[in-house]
């Protein structure tokens, strides 16, 4: 990863943990879930109107020129998107890991439901903006914000799809509660542009706030799209142009070599916009003094500044974090940076951890603490710790497996070749003396610290 991509990867993280970050998505993010592009969409529009569309091509004209020939009649065009676009795609790497990160806001200008879709496959809680009256609706703590301000299948009537070259003109006159709160965004929030690339119509509204905000925000936007061929050396230099363009209006777009690039950093930001974070998973009902030594050698502010996520749960994981308290105190460090409490689903019902009926209700409990949890400790634990694994497998964040003994479930799960992968690359020999139940608590904490950010200290 180049010097200029992670500076971006990092400040966005950053910005993502303290709740200063959205997301911004276009078209690209769903080619890899076979949806055509606008210029596949418009050429059979372009075909009935006698001319070739191309990428060249000014896109929102020749869908008003289509929307001319009838007369100003939108259905038909908008009935030829939702065959193109409204059927049984299903979400990509794009989507799951927008979805997985802690950025609590997405804005849109895909007509596609494939965000929504991610969102609730992870069992997270998610409220879509469309119209303007949904703009100025409070936000649910623990609720992504999904904002598409170009209108949703299965949502926006004809009339409130911006396609047309109309829709973009009067779109600040129709629209001022959607451009308010983008204005907000932009100057409280550091963007990310995914999907989107040189000339592409969909961001024109946003470039422009950004233009006339660009003196007045305190916080840097960024974009990554790939890079044109070197050898095409007119759309290459359009594009470096682009680019500088775009630093003039305070979005710093990085050009990568191809869409695998772009999806590897993604996936980065995924797991690193939750922080320095840790949650610790196991059984309800036994302790170990292992779970204590690594609770004091994490709070150690000279070996590391995590900051534990407790679920207020009983048993081993509360071994680990009333030693950690206890060790804070000791050495005067504040509790306030180290420690964040969520509720409890087990106090509320009990047959949480043994009722198997109840495991995609505790998943959905879980969700929102495991979505801002960089690496999860799991010890040995019943139903209810293998329910928190998966959900932090599915979630993206690094398990590490703390195994105590031959038959419980931390042992299993270094046979995963996933878990066992990502140890390695972390913390080579950690999977072999964790298979010989030979670990201390230096070799858990060197293994949690090895890809830990190192903020917000």
């Amino acid at each position: 990863m180049s010097v200029e991509l992670e500076n971006v990867v990092d400040s966005f993280s950053r910005a993502a943990f303290h709740g200063n970050a959205a997301w911004f998505v276009g078209a690209g993010t769903s080619r890899a879930s076979n949806l055509s592009g606008w210029v596949d969409l418009l050429k059979p529009l372009g075909k009935e109107l006698g001319v070739t569309v191309t990428a060249d091509d000014d896109l929102p004209a020749i869908a008003q020129y289509s929307i001319n020939k009838t007369s100003g009649n939108r259905g038909p065009i908008i009935q030829h998107l939702r065959q193109s676009l409204g059927g049984a795609a299903r979400p990509n790497i794009y989507h799951h890991q927008i979805a997985r990160s802690n950025v609590g806001t997405i804005w849109t200008t895909n007509y596609d439901q494939l965000v929504e879709t991610a969102l609730a496959q992870a069992s997270l809680r998610y409220r879509v903006r469309v119209r303007e009256s949904d703009m100025v609706e409070l936000a649910e703590p623990g609720t992504t914000d999904v904002i598409k301000p170009h209108g949703s299948f299965g949502v926006s009537d004809p009339a409130e799809f911006v396609i047309a070259s109309e829709d973009f003109e009067d779109y600040a006159y129709r629209r001022p509660a959607t451009v308010a709160r983008l204005q907000s965004n932009l100057l409280s929030k550091s963007f990310l542009f995914v999907g989107y690339g040189y000339g592409d119509p969909n961001i024109r509204t946003v470039l422009l706030e950004a233009r006339r905000l660009s003196q007045r925000s305190s916080h840097m936007h960024f974009m990554l799209t790939a890079a044109h061929d070197a050898a095409d050396l007119e759309k290459a230099g359009r594009q470096e142009l682009w680019k500088a363009d775009l630093a003039r209006i305070g979005i710093k777009c990085v050009l990568l070599p191809d869409y695998a690039a772009i999806e590897q950093a993604v996936e980065r930001i995924a797991r690193r916009s939750r922080g320095p974070t840790v949650y610790v998973t196991g059984s309800h009902t036994s302790s170990n003094p292992l779970a204590s030594d690594v609770g004091k050698l994490l709070a150690d502010p000279r070996q590391s500044r995590t900051i534990l996520l407790d679920g207020q749960s009983a048993g081993i994981s509360r071994d680990l974090l009333s030693a950690f308290q206890t060790a804070c105190v000791d050495q005067q460090v504040d509790l306030n940076e180290r420690l964040r409490f969520f509720p409890n689903p087990y106090s509320s019902n009990p047959k949480f951890s043994s009722d198997p009926r109840l495991l995609p209700l505790l998943k959905e409990w879980r969700s929102s603490l495991l979505r801002k949890a960089h690496s999860v400790l799991a010890f040995d634990g019943g139903m209810g710790t293998k329910a928190e694994v998966e959900l932090a497998k599915e979630l993206g964040c690094c398990i590490i497996p703390i195994p105590l003994s031959n038959t419980g479930s931390a042992l299993s799960l270094l046979g995963d070749p996933q878990i066992a992968d990502d140890l390695e690359k972390r913390a080579p020999g950690y999977v072999a003396k964790a298979m010989a139940l030979n670990l201390n608590e230096a070799d858990v904490v060197k293994c949690l610290l090895s890809d830990m950010p190192p903020w917000p200290h």
